[in-house]
């Protein structure tokens, strides 16, 4: 687990996990469809 770039960092509450970003590409788009779909769909 040392070389995957996950930052586990102790606090006064707990641990706070720092993950790596990610390159999303078109799953971005798709996922704001989605999400305006199922508000439009909850109205």
């Amino acid at each position: 687990m040392s070389d995957s770039r996950i930052d586990v960092e102790p606090t006064g509450d707990g641990i706070t996990i720092h993950l790596p970003f990610r390159e999303l590409g078109g799953a971005t788009k798709a996922g704001w469809i989605a999400i305006g779909l199922g508000f439009c769909i909850a109205l």
